[in-house]
């Protein structure tokens, strides 16, 4: 992967597409993600669909790209009119735990296992638990699952992080964390589907 063209879709995605990760998080997981570019793609969690932009660039050419959010009143259209062409785009409202949500995606996907889930919806930890047990079984083995937020204890009750640190432990040569730098960033964890 060419790293000077993956630091100006970092660039782009972060200040011209409100991306909500910090530029390091997305750079290290682009280039983590993007050595094998993934052909379907699953967002839970887009609020201004920067993240999901990006995403988009470091896919195949020909990915099918999903989001699903309760509200996509966040979404800045400009983010979804300069998708990759030959990219398929599906924006899924309504709640991720609902069995109906996760039907949908996997309809969209035609039953083929997903390449890359990313884990940024609601920050609770039974939300974020949630997310994982619902869409995990849809990675393909070998597959990347991020969390979003694993360094923040910002919700109540730990949320995303204690998911995260549960799942670091279960799964100890499994995962990456994308450690935070001096001036801040919530982190990402990634973890390799067996």
């Amino acid at each position: 992967m060419d790293h000077y063209w993956l630091r100006s879709t970092v660039a782009e995605a972060v200040e011209k597409r409100a991306a909500a990760q910090d530029p390091w998080e997305l750079y290290v997981v682009g280039s983590i993600v993007g050595v094998d570019p993934p052909r379907r793609v699953l967002e839970i969690g887009s609020a201004s669909c920067g993240a999901l932009w990006f995403w988009a660039q470091i896919a195949d050419y020909r990915a099918q790209v999903a989001s699903i959010d309760v509200s996509h009143h966040d979404v800045h259209e400009e983010n979804l009119t300069d998708m990759p062409e030959n990219q398929k785009l599906y924006m899924h409202l309504g709640d991720s735990r609902d069995e109906r949500s996760r039907f949908d995606v996997q309809i969209f996907f035609g039953g083929e296992p997903i390449d890359f889930l990313f884990i940024d919806g609601d920050h609770s930890y039974e939300v974020s638990k949630s997310d994982y047990l619902m869409y995990e079984q849809l990675v393909r083995p070998g597959g990347w699952i991020g969390f979003h937020d694993v360094q923040s204890s910002y919700v109540e009750d730990g949320g995303s992080y204690r998911l995260w640190q549960e799942l670091r432990h279960q799964f100890p040569r499994d995962h990456v964390q994308v450690q935070l730098r001096p001036e801040g960033g919530m982190g990402i964890g990634m973890l390799r589907k067996r």
